[in-house]
């Protein structure tokens, strides 16, 4: 796919979006593949039952580090299912890989709530009058909101809700410090509807 090891990189980042459909049992599952230029490594496994159940929209991160494994000029990845054949699927999209020189050990599987639009950008944000940001972020949230009925929701990854925000003025910090360091599922309510984007804490 693409040349990792000229560049510098340390770790390759591989983020996707699935389906699952029929896969019947715990002993059907899915791997994520690496190729290092020599050998094929499965750097993920997915079970029915344990990690996914059919028909639910799940969204997942991996990370593939350097210490672990050799990267080289040519990498490739591959998905594949390990199911019976009885019409078993899983349904991937938004498959989306990077790299970085410096490591971020951040991983997610979550299950993306059923209204889920894609990840919003910046632009699209800022066109609903409401920008969240930075993100990643450490211990605030800086949140401008032109809307004043807009509500906002901090998910967790068990999709517990761990802050409810009102946009009643058009500037706010957020204090998140006391939240764990990982992934979030801000779902953002306003005029224009409901959306959600992710948001990572550091």
């Amino acid at each position: 796919m693409g040349d990792i090891h000229s560049p510098g990189y340390v770790q390759l980042n591989v983020e996707f979006e699935f389906i699952p459909v029929s896969m019947d049992n715990s002993a059907e599952d899915f791997w994520v593949q690496y190729f290092d230029g020599t050998t094929w490594h499965t750097v993920a496994t997915y079970a029915r039952g344990t990690d996914f159940d059919n028909r639910l929209h799940y969204a997942a991160k991996i990370n593939i580090f350097e210490t672990d494994y050799t990267f080289p000029s040519g990498m490739k990845l591959l998905f594949m299912c390990d199911a019976s054949g009885n019409i078993d699927y899983i349904y991937l999209d938004k498959i989306r890989v990077s790299a970085s020189t410096q490591t971020d050990p951040d991983t997610w599987l979550v299950v993306v709530p059923s209204d889920y639009k894609g990840e919003v950008g910046m632009d699209e944000i800022a066109e609903t009058g409401i920008r969240i940001y930075p993100n990643p972020a450490t211990n605030v949230l800086n949140i401008d909101c032109e809307d004043a009925g807009a509500e906002i929701m901090i998910y967790d990854l068990q999709g517990k809700v761990v802050k409810e925000i009102s946009c009643n003025i058009s500037h706010q910090t957020i204090d998140i410090s006391y939240l764990d360091n990982g992934m979030y599922i801000l779902r953002i309510v306003s005029e224009e509807g409901s959306r959600f984007e992710k948001q990572i804490k550091r």
